[in-house]
């Protein structure tokens, strides 16, 4: 189940919601059940908050009924006077993919998202996560207690099942926090009995919580982990005084008073994982979303692709939104998450003319090719040129190691990002080559080079394009898409090798050093490993079996030794190759 329209009409940054020809209302958003994940973009002020808190709001009126709307501040007090509003009644209105509709308005009479069950349930998740949320995990001066933030009224394991047994023997269906309240409203608070029920599920539910959270701070590679959630077990007498303290080791070193000492990267880390753990944790339902509204402020580049990694892997059904005002992020965000999954939009602040205020203006992003094909079909050249050459830059950036879209300045002993598309395109020529891939598409870029190696950012009369060049440069980029670069499994990765020897049917063993990333490239359709360098010991006899040659070559040279037939393909050796978790490369890439 999942959100496929969004209606807002008069809602905070919201106007008046359009309507179509025949008089219905047009979905601010239309999410297909092929797209259900939406990365949003938005300019300061443009409505991504009101997108973030009108859907949580919305979520939240299923268990409040109450709730208070906000209503666009404009047409407070002038709805019924205003001939120039025509939708006078405001409103927030979703339409799930089970044909099921629900809205919420400031008319409590009218509000039907308390009907719908899912919505009820889907709000216990707690799945809508701003970055003013993270900072509750460790923006605190003294001792930090995160028991409120837990075990609160609604809090992150509120409604997380207690899955200790009941001293009758009956499993508690409540989730942990309910059973607490009930604890503290009941008159029969010295039953020491009902107590320990609460106090070793909520230990047993931190001890998940910790596993959880450290998982998924191994993706970020920041060498720290949460060693334990300190909770000491209430009694009658300490029912008010609940504290849970995140004990933090850096290099399994238990670190006093974290909060001072990690830098914001890992401080963010640690708050995104405790909270993800948390909602993963959540009773499990049909509607599953999660909302991160510029989460990724207090993390800089390295540290967010490996968030984006753990939603592609722990969030696979959940209906994802991500919001950002970072617009470089947004295109990398863009182009790792590109697939039939995800839905991109970009949001402006545009102006309501007639009455003089900001409203947001929402378009379905465009990749730079999409913009090319445009301007070619409007007969502008020049602009198309240039969209053309930035889709160039991305794929070969998209495709080349770290080394060769990078060059180093020895004078200023900095390392810059390659920005020149020519170098580029040469230094993509020789990675072809040293990997054994073809370079006969990409040879011939002088027929490219007035077009694509040309910025035409200039105001330039001699700079003409022509449509038949830009026709071929439009065939160099279907190519450039041709080559894909799948996965990598990091350097100085052990590895594991095993075969049979055919002649004598012991089973041979080799442990594999990567030296450099073992890179899977596609070309054509077609896989390919990169030709990175590694030592092999061979385990049998213990000893050096080959130094810094490819793995290519140790597999031939294996295959030569064992007395395999020449002709034998050993490519297929390569997913036979396990971690010391025993883990194959195709496993180890999916995570990358």
């Amino acid at each position: 189940m999942i959100i496929t329209e969004i209606y807002f009409n008069l809602y905070r940054a919201f106007f008046q919601q359009a309507r179509n020809s025949e008089g219905a209302f047009i979905p601010t958003f239309q999410i297909s059940d092929k797209q259900p994940n939406v990365l949003i973009y938005g300019e300061n002020g443009s409505g991504k908050s009101s997108i973030f808190k009108g859907l949580a709001h919305f979520f939240e009126s299923a268990h409040n009924k109450q709730l208070d709307f906000e209503q666009h501040l404009f047409s407070k007090g002038e709805l019924e006077i205003n001939p120039k509003i025509l939708n006078k009644e405001p409103f927030i209105k979703l339409k799930f993919s089970d044909n099921q509709e629900a809205i919420f308005t400031p008319n409590e009479d009218k509000n039907t998202s308390e009907n719908i069950n899912a919505l009820k349930e889907s709000n216990k998740a707690k799945g809508f996560l701003s970055y003013k949320d993270l900072l509750k995990i460790h923006l605190i001066d003294s001792e930090i207690n995160l028991f409120e933030l837990f075990m609160g009224k609604g809090g992150l394991l509120y409604y997380v099942e207690n899955e200790y047994d009941l001293n009758a023997g009956l499993k508690s269906k409540k989730g942990i926090g309910e059973l607490f309240i009930d604890i503290l409203n009941s008159k029969e608070v010295d039953n020491e009995a009902i107590l320990n029920d609460f106090n070793k599920g909520l230990e047993v539910i931190l001890e998940d919580l910790k596993n959880d959270t450290n998982k998924m701070l191994e993706t970020f590679k920041q060498n720290f982990k949460v060693e334990r959630f300190d909770f000491e077990a209430l009694t009658s007498e300490t029912l008010s005084k609940g504290k849970i303290s995140p004990m933090i080791s850096i290099n399994n070193k238990v670190i006093p008073d974290f909060q001072h000492f990690l830098n914001e990267a890992r401080l963010t880390a640690l708050a995104i994982c405790v909270y993800f753990s948390a909602i993963l944790k959540s009773p499990e339902r049909n509607l599953k979303i999660l909302f991160l509204d510029d989460i990724f402020i207090g993390l800089d580049m390295s540290n967010r692709l490996p968030l984006l990694a753990i939603l592609n892997e722990e969030f696979t059904d959940y209906q994802i939104f991500i919001t950002t005002y970072d617009r470089a992020w947004f295109e990398v965000a863009k182009n790792y998450l590109a697939s039939s999954k995800w839905q991109s939009v970009e949001m402006y602040v545009g102006k309501e003319e007639s009455m003089g205020f900001d409203i947001p203006v929402i378009l379905q992003s465009k990749d730079y090719l999409q913009r090319a094909k445009e301007h070619f079909a409007a007969f502008d050249y020049a602009a198309c040129a240039n969209y053309l050459r930035k889709e160039c830059e991305r794929l070969i950036k998209v495709f080349l190691p770290q080394n060769l879209k990078h060059s180093q300045d020895a004078k200023k002993g900095i390392i810059n990002e390659i920005d020149d598309l020519e170098t580029l395109f040469n230094n993509l020529l020789k990675y072809l080559k040293a990997q054994g891939l073809s370079e006969q598409d990409f040879k011939n870029f002088k027929t490219y080079q007035k077009v694509i190696f040309n910025a035409l950012s200039h105001d330039d009369l001699k700079s003409v394009v022509y449509k038949r060049e830009l026709e071929e440069s439009f065939k160099l980029v279907e190519k450039l898409q041709l080559l894909k670069f799948v996965g990598e499994v990091k350097e100085n990765t052990l590895l594991y090798f095993e075969i049979e020897n055919p002649q004598t049917h012991i089973i041979q063993k080799y442990e594999i050093q990567l030296i450099e990333k073992l890179r899977l490239l596609e070309q054509n359709g077609q896989q390919y490993w990169s030709k990175s360098l590694c030592n092999v010991v061979d385990v049998n006899n213990r000893k050096i079996y080959w130094e810094k040659k490819s793995l290519q070559k140790i597999f031939d040279n294996i295959r030569n030794d064992l007395g395999y037939e020449k002709d034998f393909d050993t490519n297929q050796w390569f997913w036979e190759v396990k971690d010391v978790k025993m883990k194959t490369l195709q496993t180890l890439i999916q995570g990358i």
